[in-house]
């Protein structure tokens, strides 16, 4: 991950429990999280490295109070979701310094998020409850009470950034919901020449007794049909051949 370490690093071990505030990525931490953080000299705005210890998932916040109960953190939950965290699972947080971001490339799961009236504006309002975006991350924003989901594709200048203070471009990926009209079409046309496909037509091959091998049915001339028969002969053949439906054999006439 790219970050620097402050010189008079902070790391803990806090167990981790949801916060009633889904919004945003600022955590709850307590108030001894306050008091060695400005004990050590720590650099503001404070930004934090957060890893899941079981599956070393990454994820980065800033921190909105120092309010919760001692030896626990508060996160939103989507971002337990995002780490696969469990409620009173350990979590490691350690202060971080990042760069801040020029670019970030979103894609929004659904593509009713990019039918909204002015996407980006409404992403730029609700980004203002984030500290930082880290690359491989899916965020949670709110608009008008229904919760839609982003993943982060891109951040530049590094995989994670800050976006506090910052003008940082925004770009859009298709929703994962959205099929190229190419496609569609493509599928379409193949759904279309299934139905129309005629039934599957059974080759027969004979044996010729005349020319003492085995005629295939492309090389076989059908004469005139009459009754439960279909006389066939080969191309090169004078005589005719016949093949019976009803009893599956073969003679001549």
């Amino acid at each position: 991950m790219d970050h620097r370490e402050s010189d008079n690093s902070f790391e803990r071990f806090y167990r981790c429990f949801k916060k009633n505030e889904e919004s945003g990525d600022k955590i709850l931490m307590p108030p001894s999280a306050l008091d060695s953080l400005v004990a050590s000299y720590i650099q503001w705005p404070l930004l934090f490295e957060l890893r899941n210890p079981i599956n070393d998932r990454v994820s980065h916040c800033g921190v909105l109070e120092f309010i919760a109960d001692e030896g626990t953190i508060n996160l939103p939950r989507w971002m337990m979701e995002n780490m696969n965290l469990e409620e009173g699972q350990i979590v490691i947080v350690k202060n971080v310094e990042l760069e801040k971001g020029t670019y970030v490339k979103l894609q929004p799961h659904t593509k009713k998020f990019v039918e909204l009236s002015n996407p980006k504006a409404i992403l730029e309002t609700q980004l203002r409850s984030f500290s930082c975006l880290t690359t491989g991350d899916t965020i949670m924003v709110m608009h008008n009470n229904k919760k839609y989901w982003i993943d982060i594709i891109e951040t530049s200048p590094s995989s994670a950034i800050s976006i506090i203070d910052t003008d940082c471009e925004v770009d859009f990926a298709p929703s994962l919901e959205y099929k190229e009209p190419e496609r569609q079409e493509e599928a379409k046309i193949v759904k279309e020449t299934e139905k129309q496909k005629p039934a599957i037509k059974k080759t027969i091959n004979i044996n010729c007794q005349e020319k003492a091998e085995v005629v295939v049915e492309k090389n076989q001339v059908q004469a005139i049909r009459w009754c439960s028969k279909t006389p066939r002969r080969a191309a090169d053949c004078n005589r005719k051949l016949f093949f019976n439906v009803l009893r599956r054999g073969a003679g001549y006439h």
